[in-house]
């Protein structure tokens, strides 16, 4: 299969929590590196959660350090990261002013990265005061670079998890929560007087993008959707599957929501796909206390083969798999490339379980 070399905008590599463990003798890191060979990526940005967070140029620049130590360099695979936001406006000033100067003298700091609930790595920021004044202050720093945000509203879950019910997580991170963040967040943004783009991160509900879109001629900026895989080809019927081996935040939506996701990318409504790529050892998401993520790279050919099968446009797929984040992130400067990759489901060997084994199947390639 023959398709232009993708840019993952959103994969969670790890860090120090996980030093210990090692799967086909290679860390979370390693694995993530060459599966993004194996799927013929041409670059990929990782998320500021990991152990220690991406929120200094000090940890940032060691964390490049050590990326580059992994990648193997393959195919000019591209390392980029996002840095972190936290409570402290200082931070927010410095790292802000940091990613500015970084993204116009090269490619590997290309944003801001917000989490207004909390997820892996504890740096949710959930005051709303908080987040209204993180906005000015990036204002006031002149920030005009894309922030990504993780747009989940704790005030608006409902419920209890219960590690027995995995559906219970789909239950108390509704996707209400999402869309009212969505809905709160762009309005600080506009009333901060903010320039840059806004990209909704991993967007689960149709809904967010259907508002989105009613907003965005309105707006003094740009704002982005990003869709993952797993929130348009997955669904709350693959609880029964995997259990809380597919526990993620923003959770599995029902059927009907998924659809409707996979809809909206058809029709050229989601701006740029990320997969969320976020591992795990699989005891602990065989445990009581499952965290939140699953390996999601390997998925890509499939992903894009689901694509064409649903008839999409091939212009809107090299847009949303390449051209629209090379734009927002890269400034353009990443050179396109074809590729020619097949779906490999072997490479989910290495993480002991398939999320997508359902699709294969269904498609007939596995």
């Amino acid at each position: 299969m023959r398709y232009l070399s993708p840019i993952d905008t959103h994969v969670h590599f790890r860090g120090e929590e996980y030093k210990t463990h090692t799967y086909n003798e290679m860390s979370f890191m390693e694995l993530g590196f060459w599966d993004a060979v194996d799927v013929g990526l041409i670059a990929v940005i990782d998320m500021p959660n990991p152990t220690p967070n991406l929120t200094t140029q000090k940890i940032i620049d060691k964390r490049i350090e050590f990326a580059d130590l992994h990648n193997p360099r393959v195919n000019n695979l591209n390392y980029a990261v996002h840095a972190g936001l936290t409570n402290d406006l200082n931070q927010v000033r410095t790292i802000a002013t940091f990613v500015q100067h970084s993204r116009e003298t090269g490619i590997e700091v290309v944003a801001l990265k917000e989490f207004f609930a909390h997820s892996t790595g504890d740096m949710g920021i959930t005051d709303p005061e908080q987040q209204k004044a993180i906005w000015r202050e990036l204002v006031s720093a002149g920030y005009t670079g894309p922030l990504v945000g993780h747009l989940e509203a704790e005030d608006k879950y409902t419920g209890e998890f219960d590690y027995r019910n995995p559906i219970s997580h789909s239950l108390r991170q509704n996707p209400e929560s999402e869309l009212i963040q969505a809905e709160r967040q762009i309005r600080n943004a506009r009333d901060a007087g903010f320039r840059g783009t806004f990209v909704s991160a991993h967007t689960s509900n149709p809904n967010t993008i259907d508002y989105v879109i009613s907003e965005r001629a309105k707006l003094p900026f740009a704002v982005a959707v990003e869709m993952s895989w797993h929130h348009m080809l997955l669904n709350t019927n693959d609880y029964a599957i995997h259990g809380n081996r597919v526990k993620m935040n923003p959770p599995l939506r029902n059927p009907e929501m998924q659809e409707r996701n996979l809809e909206q990318v058809l029709r050229g409504n989601v701006t740029m796909i990320g997969t969320d790529h976020a591992p795990h050892p699989l005891e602990k998401k065989d445990s009581e206390n499952p965290p939140s993520g699953i390996p999601t790279i390997p998925a890509w050919p499939l992903g894009i083969a689901m694509l064409r099968k649903h008839k999409i446009n091939e212009e809107l797929l090299q847009k949303i798999t390449f051209y629209n984040a090379n734009e927002i992130f890269f400034s353009g400067l990443l050179k396109p490339r074809m590729v020619e990759i097949e779906y490999n489901p072997e490479l989910w060997d290495a993480y002991g379980w398939n999320p997508f084994s359902r699709i294969g199947k269904e498609a007939g390639i596995i």
